[in-house]
């Protein structure tokens, strides 16, 4: 029999471990959201900042050395690729430029055309986070009159600034703090648990042992007198305070079960004793009567012997009174001859 203690633990430990993933992962998907909203605002702004310095250059008449600008942002940490590609027409005017200042994917293709976009790569082993900002035409942008130096309509594209920005060292930051927050979780889970497991075990598991012993002796041992020591306020203290009072309510019931049975059999008795009387004075009364029958029976017997004897005399009597007229006769006969 599987007991309710472990199922009991078994769901708690079932409940912290889903709570546990689903706060882990969920610290997690944070940290990594968090952290990708930083490198996008940074990386925006790294973009501005280049086309301002690029714009600077086109002012100052330093185009010549806009490669050796990319090749600075290029140094710095996590920066994979910073460059202009150019538009058709800047390459009309200006020629095409270097080999990266060409469209190479439909990404850049389609911020050629005015599309800004932000997405992230998978790399073999590592991600990186691809901002393509368009620069448009206009005659004041931040002070410069583009369409000064460039043939173009205010609002056309004149290139896309490019900057690729490496993951590899946020996710590894990320995956670090997890496993952090992951071992201070699980160690904080254990620890309630276990701690649960105590306090859960004292105030329920005991006390519910004690009340399922006590009920087993009762059964076992038919004994009305067990009682439950357990004052708690709360449902194991009400149910020992029930089961007590279970056991005096059938405590009672049966001595006054008792005591009737004891009425019961004292009045059999009693009852048994005039039956017993009666049934004496019955076989008395049987005894007189059987004796006045054996009278009347003897009574019987001589009154027809009485009457047998005078029925023998009456015969008696007639035969004499007819030897007596026979013997009148005689004499009369003879006197007459």
């Amino acid at each position: 029999m599987k007991s309710i203690q472990h199922k009991i633990y078994a769901l708690l430990a079932l409940t912290g471990v889903i709570v546990l993933i689903a706060s882990i992962f969920s610290s997690a998907s944070q940290q990594r959201t968090l952290a990708q909203d930083t490198v996008a605002e940074n990386i925006k702004l790294l973009a501005d900042n280049y086309f301002d310095s690029i714009n600077t250059m086109m002012l100052t008449g330093t185009m010549a050395n806009r490669e050796l600008l990319s090749q600075k942002l290029r140094k710095h940490p996590n920066i994979e690729d910073a460059h202009i590609i150019r538009s058709d027409i800047v390459n009309n005017l200006y020629g095409s430029g270097n080999k990266n200042q060409t469209a190479s994917n439909n990404n850049e293709r389609e911020a050629l055309k005015g599309k800004e976009s932000l997405f992230i790569e998978q790399n073999t082993d590592s991600r990186s986070m691809t901002y393509l900002r368009p620069m448009y035409a206009s005659t004041d942008y931040k002070g410069t009159n583009c369409l000064g130096c460039h043939q173009a309509q205010e609002g056309d594209v004149l290139g896309v600034v490019k900057i690729s920005y490496s993951l590899a060292d946020i996710d590894n930051e990320v995956t670090y703090n997890t496993l952090v927050t992951t071992s201070l979780l699980s160690t904080i889970f254990i620890i309630a648990f276990v701690l649960l497991g105590i306090v859960f075990r004292k105030i329920f598991i005991v006390r519910l042992k004690k009340l399922g012993h006590a009920m087993h002796l009762a059964t076992t041992n038919k004994d009305l007198t067990l009682r439950i020591e357990d004052n708690a306020e709360d449902e194991l203290g009400w149910l020992a305070t029930s089961f007590n009072q279970m056991i005096a309510t059938f405590k009672d019931n049966i001595a006054q079960v008792s005591h009737s049975s004891k009425v019961l059999i004292h009045s059999a008795e009693k009852i048994y004793t005039s039956a017993d009387t009666t049934e004496r004075a019955i076989l008395e009364q049987k005894k007189s009567t059987d004796s006045v029958a054996a009278a009347i029976n003897e009574l019987e017997s001589s009154s027809n012997e009485v009457r047998n004897t005078t029925h023998f005399a009456q015969e008696k009597s007639e035969n004499s009174n007819e030897l007596a007229q026979q013997s009148m006769q005689v004499a009369e006969q003879t006197e007459l001859s």
